[in-house]
């Protein structure tokens, strides 16, 4: 509060003095009236020199702070270890059968490219005001499940994904259109396998991949997806909640129709290097 009281005095004081002197002309300079305005330039200067004074060492605070929770957070992701020591990645075990192809495969030339790359959550809403999530659930295929949560906010505004000020790492995925023509209702089958979080015998608060407890399928529908890159839908992969580890597959076809068109296609679904290839680690906050 009272660096803001400061930041605004150290704007409003000069404008003030300026309407001041506009209303109240001096029409005969004296020794008093130049003290005065000696007196006033010093104090200006003391005041602009603790602001910027506060001001820093706000900054370095927070930058502090912020260093702390970068540490923090690198002693948890080093926690996070295979038998070997080495850093988990993806070794997906066979899944069941992946749905049937569409009756109709696409004649177009094109594909959908999906990228998939671990990072934090947004730290801020977008200008929409959505941030779509595929937050998996344990459990067969005969439980259910499936689809994007949709989280909302007011735009612009903070996103708090945990009570720990460490930032929420997941996947960010980002699904573009390759053809010529708009794709509507387009559907892609993830596989999941779930695996035990196992604490290391000598650092209780280490983990490595245990045995696989479920292997499951994903389905995620999105509406539409325009051509280009301005059409690109963007969608994060996030273990919210299950204290497991989970390896994700991406499928080699998507369906869809297209625009114009009144029956499904098989529409081929290319993926960059790094997409996925890490598992999602187990939540700390497990429900």
């Amino acid at each position: 509060m009272f660096n803001s009281i400061l930041d605004f005095a150290v704007v409003a004081i000069p404008t003030v003095l300026g309407i001041a002197g506009w209303l109240i002309p001096v029409t005969n300079s004296t020794r008093r009236h130049r003290f005065c305005l000696a007196l006033i330039g010093i104090f200006l200067s003391v005041l602009i020199f603790f602001q910027q004074y506060r001001t820093r060492t706000s900054h370095e605070g927070e930058v502090s702070i912020l260093n702390g929770r970068l540490e923090r957070l690198q002693k948890t992701v080093d926690g996070v270890k295979t038998d070997s020591g080495r850093p988990i990645t993806v070794n997906l075990p066979p899944f069941p059968v992946a749905q049937q192809a569409p009756v109709n495969s696409q004649k177009e030339n094109g594909n959908v490219f999906l990228d998939c790359r671990m990072g934090p959550m947004p730290y801020a809403w977008p200008e929409s005001g959505h941030i779509y999530v595929l937050d998996p659930i344990e459990g067969p295929d005969s439980m259910g499940g499936g689809g994007l949560t949709d989280y909302f906010a007011k735009p612009r505004a903070e996103a708090k994904w945990n009570n720990t000020g460490i930032p929420t790492y997941a996947n960010r995925c980002e699904l573009t259109n390759y053809f010529n023509r708009t794709l509507l209702n387009v559907q892609i089958n993830f596989g999941m396998a779930f695996r035990e979080a196992l604490s290391l015998p000598d650092s209780p608060n280490s983990l490595r991949e245990g045995p696989i407890t479920v292997n499951r399928h994903w389905l995620v529908p999105i509406s539409k997806l325009d051509p280009g890159p301005t059409g690109t839908y963007v969608f994060y992969v996030w273990n919210c909640c299950i204290n497991r580890f989970i390896e994700i597959g991406s499928p080699e076809y998507a369906k869809g129709t297209f625009q114009g068109d009144s029956i499904e296609s098989r529409i081929p679904l290319t993926k960059s290097t790094y997409t996925l290839r890490e598992a999602l680690v187990p939540s700390r906050e497990e429900k």
